[in-house]
């Protein structure tokens, strides 16, 4: 058992919006990707309401969630990045392929050789 208060036996994953996880996805250190897995299942638990605070910790985590109180400890801030990054619309990249018009100049007459 860890001394972690939000420890859980079931892993927290986001395939939606980490599809590779979350060490992986580049927004978060080894050690913040391992202490979000470890704890998000009942932080996520705790936000939707499915789990009521068992402890100050918890309480203080869902303050957090709420908007009541700053994150202050690793674990709230971490999970504050997780919302942020999980919550964002995507960034759209489009790529032109072709001619593009130059104002309507016309280069038919005139040859590169």
């Amino acid at each position: 058992m860890s001394d972690n208060p939000f420890f859980s036996k079931s892993s927290f994953y986001d395939s939606i919006h980490f599809p590779h996880g979350f060490a992986r996805s580049g927004h978060f250190t080894k050690k913040e990707a391992d202490l979000l897995t470890e704890s998000g299942y009942i932080i996520k638990q705790l936000s939707s309401g499915a789990l009521l605070p068992q402890n100050d910790a918890q309480k203080n985590m869902l303050a957090v969630i709420e908007n009541l109180k700053p994150a202050e400890t690793a674990l709230e801030k971490i999970w504050a990045k997780y919302i942020q990054l999980s919550t964002r619309k995507p960034t759209k990249y489009y790529a032109l392929a072709g001619n593009v018009d130059q104002g309507g100049v016309d280069y038919s007459d005139q040859s590169a050789w």
